[in-house]
C-alpha cells in the first residue's frame, strides 16, 4: 500500500512539470553548438562578454549514474533561442540577458521571416536568409548564408555578414563591418562604419541532434532508483491530489498523465524519464530547494495547459525539459511564465498572448500570435554536495609486516 500511495502522489504531478517550461517575458537565444565563429571577438554563441555560472555549480559525475545524474543541458544551450527549421513568426520576439548577465543570441538553422518587431541583445544568425517586414535591432552580429531583406529599420550594433545580397527599404545602420558577398541595395538611409570581405562560418548554430530523448528514456528503464525509493514504474492508473518530495536520482515512469492540483518538491539532483506522451490540465506546481535541479525527459509529445511556477526564488537554470516527440508543444493562452529551458528539436512551439521564458529554448519551430520574450539563463550543474552518493567502504588497513627472525644471522650449530 505504501508503494501505491507514494507512486500515486508522485505521478499525479509529472504531467504538470512540463508547464514549468512556459514562461512570460524574456529573451531567447540560439543554441549554437556548431563551431560558429564571428568577428569582433563574438563567437556567435552569444557568450562574448558573458559571465559564466560559478565554477562550484559543476560536477564530474557520469550522466548515466542512477544515483547522481549529471545534465546534458549545459552543452546544448549556448544561445537563448534556437530554431532547428524555418521560422515564420507574426508575433513580437524579444531576446535579452538574464541571470549571470549572459549575452543573448537568437539563431535558426533555416530561414527567418519576421512580421513584427524583433529585438535581440546578442547576435542573430539566420542561416538560410532573413526577411523582416518590421524593425529589427541586433545588439551583436547579424549573420546569414542567403539574402537579407527588410522594410523598416535594420540596426546591427556589430558586423552584418552574408554570403548573399541585402535588399532594404528604410534605414540601415551597421556599427561594425558590413561584409556582403553580393549586392547591397538600400533604398533609404544607410549608415555603415566600414565594409569588408565576406567571412564564412562553419556548422549549424543550433545543436538539434545533441540528445536522443527517446533513447535516454529507454536507457532509464533499466537504470533508475525507483525500486530503491519504493516507487513503481507503472503510472497508467495513477491519478491523485497530494504532495511528494524526490531526492537525488534517476526516476522512470511509463504512461504518466495528470489532471488536478499537485505539488512536487525536488531536493537534490533529480532526473525524471517518462515513457510516452505527457499531458497536463489544471494547476501544477514544482518547487526546487536551493541548489537542486530537475531534468525531465519525455520520449513522446507534451501538451501543457495552465500556469506553472517553480516556486519563490527558484533558479530557472535548474529546470530542463527534454521532449522527443514531433507534436505541437502548447505554451497555453494568455499571460504565461516559464522558468527553465526547453529542448524540443522536433516540435513546434505554440503560444498566444504574452509568453515570458526565463531560461532558454531550442525548438523545431515557433508559431505565435502575441509577444514572446526570452531572458537568457544558461542551464548549469549543481554542486556535488547536493548528490546522495553511496558511502564508500572504509579503506582496510593492511596487516603489519611479519617480524624478522632475530636468529637469521646467527651461525647454524651442527
Amino acid at each position: 500500500m505504501r508503494t501505491t500511495r507514494v507512486t500515486t502522489r508522485l505521478l499525479a504531478t509529472l504531467a504538470g512539470i512540463a508547464l514549468v517550461a512556459v514562461g512570460c517575458g524574456g529573451e531567447v537565444i540560439g543554441d549554437g553548438n556548431g563551431g560558429v565563429t564571428g568577428q569582433n571577438g563574438n563567437n556567435g554563441n552569444g557568450n562574448n562578454g558573458s559571465k559564466a555560472p560559478p565554477a562550484s555549480s559543476y560536477n564530474n559525475y557520469a550522466s548515466d549514474d542512477p544515483v547522481c545524474p549529471s545534465s546534458k543541458a549545459p552543452a546544448l544551450f549556448n544561445n537563448a533561442l534556437c530554431v532547428c527549421n524555418d521560422l515564420h513568426d507574426i508575433g513580437v520576439i524579444v531576446v535579452r540577458r538574464g541571470a549571470y548577465d549572459n549575452v543573448a543570441p537568437f539563431a535558426a538553422n533555416g530561414s527567418v521571416k519576421l512580421a513584427a518587431h524583433c529585438e535581440v541583445e546578442g547576435s542573430l544568425i539566420a542561416k538560410r536568409g532573413l526577411h523582416a517586414a518590421a524593425n529589427v535591432e541586433v545588439g551583436g552580429t547579424l549573420y546569414s548564408e542567403a539574402d537579407v531583406h527588410w522594410a523598416g529599420r535594420m540596426a546591427v550594433h556589430q558586423d552584418l555578414t552574408t554570403s548573399g545580397s541585402i535588399h532594404g527599404v528604410g534605414f540601415l545602420e551597421v556599427g561594425g563591418v558590413m561584409r556582403v558577398a553580393g549586392a547591397a541595395n538600400v533604398l533609404g538611409v544607410r549608415k555603415v562604419s566600414s565594409e569588408g570581405p565576406f567571412a564564412p562560418r562553419n556548422g549549424d548554430p543550433c545543436n538539434c541532434n545533441g540528445v536522443d530523448v527517446a533513447g535516454e528514456v529507454a536507457k532509464a528503464r533499466s537504470s533508475n532508483v525507483n525500486a530503491q525509493k519504493g516507487l513503481s514504474t507503472d503510472a497508467r492508473r495513477v491519478l491523485g491530489v497530494d504532495k511528494v518530495t524526490l531526492t537525488s536520482g534517476k526516476y522512470y515512469f511509463a504512461g504518466a498523465a495528470s489532471i488536478g492540483f499537485s505539488k512536487l518538491t525536488i531536493d537534490g539532483v533529480v532526473a525524471i524519464y517518462v515513457e510516452g506522451d505527457l499531458q497536463s490540465i489544471g494547476v501544477e506546481k514544482i518547487q526546487l530547494t536551493p541548489g537542486s535541479s530537475l531534468d525531465l525527459y519525455v520520449s513522446g509529445n507534451v501538451r501543457t495547459v495552465g500556469h506553472t511556477v517553480l516556486g519563490a526564488g527558484a533558479d530557472p537554470a535548474a529546470f530542463r525539459l527534454f521532449v522527443g516527440g514531433n507534436g505541437p508543444l502548447n505554451l497555453s493562452v494568455g499571460n504565461q511564465v516559464f522558468n527553465g529551458t526547453i529542448y524540443a528539436p522536433k516540435a513546434t512551439l505554440h503560444y498566444i498572448g504574452r509568453t515570458v521564458v526565463h531560461g532558454a529554448v531550442l525548438a523545431g519551430s515557433l508559431s505565435s500570435i502575441g509577444l514572446f520574450e526570452v531572458h537568457y539563463t544558461r542551464p548549469t550543474l549543481v554542486p556535488p554536495t547536493k548528490c546522495e552518493k553511496p558511502s564508500k567502504p572504509a579503506p582496510q588497513t593492511p596487516p603489519p609486516p611479519a617480524p624478522e627472525n632475530p636468529d637469521k644471522d646467527l651461525p647454524r650449530v651442527m
